[in-house]
C-alpha cells in the first residue's frame, strides 16, 4: 500500500493527518483526526464526517468510505482516530489556461462548475469554504470537497465565522452569518482569478478587508470582458445586488449565451 502522509506541517500540529495510498490500481486518500488534537480541528473534522454519512448518494460527493479499526491500525493510528476514504479525483479545469478554451467553452466550464455548488444549495446547505482546489471532477461528475465549514442555510452560523480572507465576501468582516450569496461570493473570486490568470496576493487582514469591502479590483482582461458580467454579478459589494441563487447566474448566462 506504501502510504504517503501529505498533511500540511500546521494541520499535523493539531491532530489532522492525510495519506495518500494506492490500492486495486487506484488512488485514495484517508483523512483522520485524532481526538486529542485542537478543537476546532476536531469540531471542523465531526461536521464534514457527518455530512458524508448524512448525505450517502449525493451527486456532489466523491464516493465515501468510514476508515475502521483495521484500516487505522494499518495505517500506525491509533484508536483516538476517525476517519474516512475518498478516491482521488481529478483537478478540474481551473489548472488548465482559459486560453486554452474559446468563449463558448468557457461558459461550458463555467456552466459545469456551477453543478455541484446549485446541488449542495438546493439541498439546504452553505459551503462555506469555497476555493478553487474544492472542485474536483471524478467519474464524469464534478464534485466539491472539504465540508468542514458546511453548515445548514438556515443557521444561523456567526460562531462558527470561519473563512479564508482571500475568499470572504464583504459582509462576513462585518460579522454576518455565512449564506448562499457568500458562497456565489467565493466563486466570483475562483473565476476571476482563473479569468485573470493573477492570484490576490495581500497579507494582512486589514487589507483583504479593504479591497472586498472598498475597492473594485475584478476588471477582466479585454479578451474577456463578454463575461464580465458574470464576475460583476458575483462579486457585488452589497449582497442583495449579487446573484441570489446559481440558477440567476445561470439565467444570464443563458440569456447571453445560449
Amino acid at each position: 500500500m506504501n502510504p504517503e502522509l501529505v498533511s500540511k506541517s500546521q494541520s499535523l500540529k493539531y491532530g489532522r493527518r492525510v495519506f495518500r495510498f494506492k490500492k486495486a490500481d487506484e488512488f485514495y486518500y484517508l483523512k483522520c483526526q485524532s481526538d486529542v488534537g485542537h478543537e476546532q480541528f476536531k469540531q471542523g473534522f465531526k461536521r464534514e464526517y457527518s455530512f458524508y454519512i448524512q448525505h450517502p448518494r449525493s451527486l456532489f460527493l466523491l464516493p465515501f468510505e468510514e476508515a475502521n479499526f483495521i484500516t487505522l491500525d494499518a495505517f500506525g493510528l491509533s484508536e483516538n482516530n476517525i476517519g474516512f476514504i475518498l478516491p482521488e479525483a481529478k483537478s478540474f479545469f481551473l489548472n488548465r489556461s482559459p486560453s486554452e478554451f474559446n468563449i463558448h467553452e468557457i461558459v461550458e466550464q463555467v456552466l459545469k462548475l456551477c453543478e455541484p455548488l446549485e446541488n449542495l444549495h438546493q439541498a439546504g446547505y452553505v459551503h462555506g469554504d469555497i476555493k478553487k482546489e474544492h472542485f474536483v471532477e471524478y467519474a464524469e461528475r464534478f464534485c466539491l470537497l472539504d465540508f468542514e465549514h458546511t453548515v445548514l442555510a438556515s443557521s444561523e452560523n456567526i460562531s462558527n465565522l470561519n473563512a479564508t480572507p482571500r475568499y470572504m465576501a464583504p459582509e462576513l468582516f462585518h460579522g454576518q452569518n455565512k449564506t448562499v450569496q457568500t458562497d456565489l461570493y467565493a466563486l466570483g473570486i475562483v473565476l476571476y482569478e482563473w479569468l485573470a490568470q493573477q492570484r490576490l496576493n495581500i497579507y494582512s487582514y486589514e487589507e483583504w478587508a479593504k479591497l472586498h469591502c472598498q475597492q473594485y479590483f475584478a476588471q477582466l482582461p479585454k479578451v474577456y470582458c463578454g463575461l464580465q458580467f458574470i464576475i460583476d454579478g458575483l462579486l457585488e459589494k452589497q449582497k442583495l445586488n449579487r446573484f441570489q441563487t446559481i440558477g440567476a447566474l445561470k439565467d444570464s448566462i443563458y440569456f447571453k449565451f445560449m
